[in-house]
C-alpha cells in the first residue's frame, strides 16, 4: 500500500469550503491530536510538553536540542541533546548518550553516559587524585608537607578537576565543593619517642590536626589520616607531618594521600 496524503477542509473564512491534500506547510497541533510539526526531521527540536508520558519511547537515537518536560515510561536507545523536566523516570536503563540533564529526580535500573555525568554540580565518578612515596622522604625536624624531597608516583581522574603539584607536594582543586583527604603514613622517627603532628592544610593554613605518640625504638610504625573539608576553585590541599620542631623525623616508602571530591 503506497503512503496516503491526509485530506483537510479549506475554508472560505470560517466556512468550510472544499476538499484539499496536507501540504509540506500544514501541522496538525499537539492538542489536537498531532506533533505540531510538518516533517520527523524537526519533530524533535519541537519535542516540548508538561509530561512526555508513554511505555515505551524506542529509537536508534532521539535527537533534540531540549527535551522539556516530564519524561516517563521506557527509554531504549540514545538519547542526544538536553533532558530538561522535574523528573525522568525510566523502567529499564536511561542510555543518555551526550545529553545534559537537569532535573531535580533521576529513577532508572541504570543511568549510563557516553561522555561524563554531573550530578549536583559534581561530576560522576567523582575526581579523586592519589600520590605515592617512590622513596623516603626527606629527614627533618621542619613541618614539612606529604612526601617532601621524596620521589612520588601520582594518579589523578582529570587533571581538570584535581591536579598533584611535585614541587610543592600539595593537589590543587579546580571546583568549589566538599572534599575527603585521607593519608596512610609510615612514619620513622629512628629511635626517639615524641607527638607526631599530622595537619590537614589548605592555602598553607591548618584545617585540622591529631597528635598521635611516636615509639621510635619499635618504628616505622603506620599512622592514618581522615578529614572532610571544604574547598573553593583554586585552593590547594595537603598534609603537613612535624616532631617537636627538635626530633627529626620522615615517611617511608609507601606513604600515600588521597584526595576525593565528595559533592
Amino acid at each position: 500500500m503506497v503512503d496516503a496524503i491526509p485530506l483537510k477542509f479549506d475554508f472560505d473564512g470560517v466556512t468550510p469550503s472544499a476538499l484539499a491534500e496536507f501540504t509540506s506547510s500544514n501541522t496538525v497541533s499537539v492538542t489536537n491530536g498531532g506533533t505540531g510539526v510538518s516533517s520527523l526531521s524537526v519533530f524533535g527540536q519541537s519535542l516540548s510538553a508538561t509530561n512526555v508520558s508513554a511505555a515505551s519511547v524506542s529509537a536508534t537515537t532521539i535527537n533534540s536540542p531540549t527535551f522539556t518536560g516530564n519524561l516517563t515510561g521506557n527509554l531504549t536507545g540514545n538519547v542526544t541533546g538536553n533532558v530538561d523536566g522535574t523528573t525522568v523516570t525510566a523502567l529499564g536503563t536511561i542510555p543518555l548518550g551526550t545529553a545534559h540533564v537537569v532535573t531535580t529526580s533521576v529513577s532508572a535500573v541504570q543511568v549510563s553516559a557516553t561522555t561524563s555525568m554531573v550530578v549536583s554540580g559534581c561530576p560522576i565518578p567523582a575526581p579523586f587524585g592519589y600520590v605515592q612515596c617512590d622513596g623516603a622522604s626527606t629527614n627533618t625536624t621542619d613541618a614539612v608537607n606529604f612526601a617532601s624531597g621524596a620521589t612520588t608516583t601520582n594518579i589523578v581522574s582529570n587533571n581538570d578537576d584535581i591536579s598533584w603539584d611535585d614541587t610543592l607536594n600539595v593537589f590543587h582543586v579546580s571546583s568549589t565543593g566538599i572534599y575527603e583527604l585521607m593519608s596512610n603514613l609510615i612514619v620513622d622517627a629512628g629511635s626517639q619517642n615524641d607527638i607526631l603532628t599530622i595537619t590537614s592544610r589548605k592555602n598553607n593554613a591548618d584545617v585540622m590536626a591529631i597528635a598521635p605518640r611516636i615509639y621510635g625504638n619499635v618504628g616505622p610504625v603506620e599512622r592514618t589520616f581522615h578529614n572532610v573539608l571544604t574547598a573553593a576553585s583554586g585552593d590547594n590541599i595537603t598534609i603537613e607531618t612535624s616532631m617537636g620542631g627538635s626530633k627529626t623525623v620522615h615517611l617511608e616508602i609507601g606513604s600515600t594521600m588521597t584526595l576525593k571530591r565528595l559533592l
